[in-house]
């Protein structure tokens, strides 16, 4: 049940003598997603073992991912615009929402859309726009931030 986080109190075997009764502790607390699970918690006595209860449980949680964290553009005239595709991936339990903190775009990008939600197994792809707005030999915008609520913010380059 470890690898469940479930721990059990007491831990060692114990003596039950006739007519005395002990009270088992159960705890779960999930520091990961867990699937649906369902394991048994054996007694034994007189010699023979048999099954005590059943314990099952799960553990949702978000997992979210950006297909790349820095989005290279090269070379793009003044004047003109490229645009590239990034894609938000959600591989956990839970609907997600997001929102692109604009300020963070600087003058030269733009990104659409900039808020939304992602049901569980879906993902989102988003236009990164990049449109010069005067000429230099390295325009970047590091720390572009995408928000979601109980999630570290994540970070475009």
């Amino acid at each position: 049940l470890k690898d469940r986080c479930v721990t059990f109190m007491p831990k060692d075997e114990l003596i039950i003598q006739p007519r005395e009764t002990v009270s088992l502790q159960m705890l779960f607390n999930p520091t990961k997603r867990i699937s649906q699970f369902t394991e048994d918690l054996s007694i034994r006595y007189a010699g023979v073992t048999r099954k005590l209860l059943s314990l099952s449980g799960k553990a949702q949680g978000t997992e979210i991912a950006l297909d790349s964290d820095s989005l290279p553009f090269g070379i793009v005239v003044l004047d003109s615009q490229k645009v590239k595709k990034l894609a938000l991936e959600n591989t956990g339990d839970l609907t997600i929402t997001f929102q692109w903190d604009e300020k963070t775009f600087g003058k030269h990008f733009t990104i659409t859309p900039l808020t939304g939600k992602i049901l569980p197994g879906n993902e989102a792809t988003f236009d990164v726009i990049f449109k010069p707005k005067f000429a230099d030999d390295d325009i970047r915008q590091d720390n572009i931030t995408l928000n979601i609520p109980g999630v570290e913010p994540l970070k475009l380059t």
